[in-house]
């Protein structure tokens, strides 16, 4: 009988220590119970150039608390922060979404939120727009280059630009700033251009010494939603191959 009793008591005891430490597991596993629901896209349609903003509700529909480790945009055109980070079942966050579109035509970006959601950790939601601006270029680039200028030598480079509206857009003469280089441009004076004409603009570098081109070209017209383009000047003159002596080339291979 005494071991019996003895017995009972020990198995009373071994159970009022298990359960706290079940009860303990339960609240662990409830507490990383959180789950993440936010859209999977967002699409601002077509739309004028600039800041485009969106305001996307994540909620915690979870029965525990829902941590958001880190909310990472495809680019750096891109920023989505948060009003919080750490939810409780049932609450709700705001991410603020901005994107810097200036190119005309669809475009496609992405964000990246990580959490502690045990059955879906990342999510991804795509943001989409077509961008349609009253005035477009081919190519659609920022930089205007002159690729292999040479002293003396006249280098071109060129873009076309369309009036994509449905009213007369006037383009004015490109200013250049930032460079000392004999740029000039072939528009020097306003241009008309009506709904679905063009223009080629051509520049052209006619440098009498070798130099390093770093500049900007401001584009202004009339249209609403592009009222100016600018482009980043880029380019390096050197000196003819001919202008090297047999004797410098001498010196030179010696020297290696």
């Amino acid at each position: 009988m005494n071991t019996q009793r003895l017995l009972s008591v020990a198995l009373t005891f071994a159970l009022l220590g298990i359960l706290p430490l079940s009860t303990q597991a339960q609240e662990e596993k409830k507490e990383g119970s959180g789950k993440l629901e936010v859209v999977d896209s967002y699409d601002w349609g077509t739309i004028a150039p600039g800041k485009l903003q969106a305001d996307i509700q994540i909620k915690n529909v979870g029965d525990g608390q829902l941590q958001i480790e880190n909310v990472k945009p495809s680019c750096g055109c891109t920023a989505a922060p948060l009003d919080d980070y750490l939810l409780d079942p049932g609450e709700t966050t705001t991410m603020h979404v901005t994107l810097d579109a200036r190119h005309n035509g669809p475009i496609r970006k992405s964000i990246t939120i990580y959490s502690d959601d045990p059955t879906n950790a990342t999510r991804f939601v795509q943001l989409t727009a077509n961008i349609q601006t009253d005035v477009s270029f081919n190519p659609d680039v920022q930089w205007l280059v002159f690729n292999n200028a040479t002293v003396g030598k006249e280098t071109m480079t060129s873009i076309r630009i369309m009036n994509s509206s449905e009213k007369n857009v006037t383009i004015y003469p490109p200013e250049v700033s930032g460079t000392d280089a004999p740029v000039s441009f072939s528009l020097v004076k306003e241009q008309v251009l009506k709904p679905g004409e063009e223009v080629e603009m051509v520049a052209r570098l006619l440098a009498e010494k070798p130099m390093q081109i770093e500049g900007k070209v401001t584009l202004k017209t009339s249209a609403e939603n592009m009222p100016e383009r600018v482009f980043t000047l880029y380019g390096q003159v050197v000196e003819t191959a001919t202008s090297t002596t047999p004797s410098q080339e001498t010196s030179s291979v010696n020297h290696n």
